[in-house]
């Protein structure tokens, strides 16, 4: 019973290739990005909660969500890059949760 209610609880599982294809409305992204995405294929081994691509010129970023229950995108800017090294603790803790929530089922 508890596998239902987790499969219910989620969207469709986004895949590298699609995330690509929606960063691509927002943001300018390097061939190595592409080529990464390609090389994963539709159905890599391990799905992420969530995919952050930076602008290939640093003017911008866009969070792509892991599974469509979340909507395409959680976060963009038309400016700066988002180096998830150096980010706050709003933004680790965030990251963290939605990597919780996807490990949960």
């Amino acid at each position: 019973m508890l596998v239902a209610v987790c499969q219910a609880a989620y969207g469709k599982d986004v895949y590298p290739k699609q995330a690509v294809e929606i960063a691509k409305k927002y943001i300018t992204l390097s061939r190595d990005v592409k080529a990464q995405a390609r090389a994963k294929g539709l159905r890599p081994a391990a799905l992420a909660p969530y995919y952050i691509y930076n602008d290939a010129q640093g003017k911008g970023f866009v969070v792509v969500a892991g599974d469509d229950d979340m909507g395409d995108v959680l976060a963009y800017s038309t400016e700066g890059t988002l180096d998830t090294l150096q980010a706050n603790p709003g933004v680790k803790s965030y990251s963290w949760r939605l990597i919780a929530k996807r490990m949960m089922c």
